[in-house]
């Protein structure tokens, strides 16, 4: 598996690492830095699945850290998040996307909980996962995904009826966790979102 930590997804100064087991791994937030809790899984190769509860005293720099291969779709389920570089603001229902550019940027939860979900994709594991899954080779024969994705830093996405229901059921599965159901379930989400950003 590759883990949250192991991506450089979080800093290791915010987060303590619980529990592990072979797909997943359990987080709690330091206490210098407040409370809260960060559970991942690893969805196929590619993918990972995060959930976000923070509650967090202060503004922090220590929430992204993402290598250039890397991509993370956050879905705000509830609160709200400022982020400082480039200047973007999230709340209840919206999408955004995140890439190395964001790393070190100063975050703000504005002194509310923050519950989240998320979907960190690797690249190039992800191109062969969807061409795989879907039968085809059009993700692998141009550069569209990796355009798509790796240079659309920032861009916010409001709530979207579609993209809505399908991160509001992945947060409903790992409950009695799924890999097929939980496979299908983000693929069908990469492509609505995919598709609101033509």
């Amino acid at each position: 598996m590759r883990s949250a930590k192991a991506g450089c997804r979080f800093s290791t100064e915010l987060l303590r690492t619980v529990c592990k087991r072979a797909d997943i791994e359990c987080f709690s937030v330091a206490p210098v830095f407040g409370a809260g809790s960060v559970r991942s899984f690893q969805v196929m190769p590619g993918v990972q699945l995060i959930y976000s509860q923070l509650e967090l005293q202060a503004p922090t720099t220590r929430i992204y850290q993402l290598r250039s291969n890397m991509v993370e779709i956050s879905f705000c389920l509830d609160g709200e998040m400022r982020i400082d570089t480039p200047e973007i603001q999230i709340c209840k229902g919206d999408t955004v996307i995140l890439n190395q550019t964001h790393n070190h940027a100063l975050c703000n939860f504005c002194g509310c909980p923050f519950l989240g979900v998320s979907l960190v994709i690797f690249f190039p594991e992800i191109v062969t996962t969807l061409n795989i899954m879907l039968g085809t080779l059009s993700f692998e024969k141009d550069e569209y995904l990796y355009k798509l994705l790796l240079q659309e830093s920032g861009l916010v996405i409001g709530a979207q009826g579609r993209i809505v229901q399908a991160f509001h059921e992945l947060r409903d599965l790992p409950e009695n966790y799924n890999h097929y159901l939980t496979r299908l379930k983000t693929i069908e989400l990469l492509l609505y979102i995919m598709g609101e950003m033509k």
